[in-house]
């Protein structure tokens, strides 16, 4: 029996991930100047640019969906940790 392929969703998660890992990066690199002002804010990212910040999560996302309709949102509360699993674990 023949392995059956998923390409156009490997092709999906592939360019999605790339995606998340872009906004995540540009994040990192925005979050020193969010800090001061939006700590506790929510910041949005889209294209690997900063497209919205907020108070509120759904406003934020809003708005970066009026500037970026097509792309996936990254969405983080500012000076806010995401937990990791560590490698190797379940």
């Amino acid at each position: 029996m023949e392995a059956r392929t998923h390409e156009p969703l490997d092709e999906y998660a592939h360019s999605a991930y790339a995606e998340f890992e872009t906004n995540s990066d540009a994040y990192n690199r925005e979050e020193p100047s969010l800090l001061g002002d939006h700590r506790g804010d929510y910041a949005v990212f889209c294209d690997g640019k900063l497209a919205a910040v907020a108070s509120n999560m759904t406003q934020a996302i809003r708005q970066a969906r009026e500037a970026y309709p097509e792309a996936h949102p990254y969405v983080r509360q500012v000076g806010t940790s995401v937990l990791t699993r560590p490698r190797g674990r379940p």
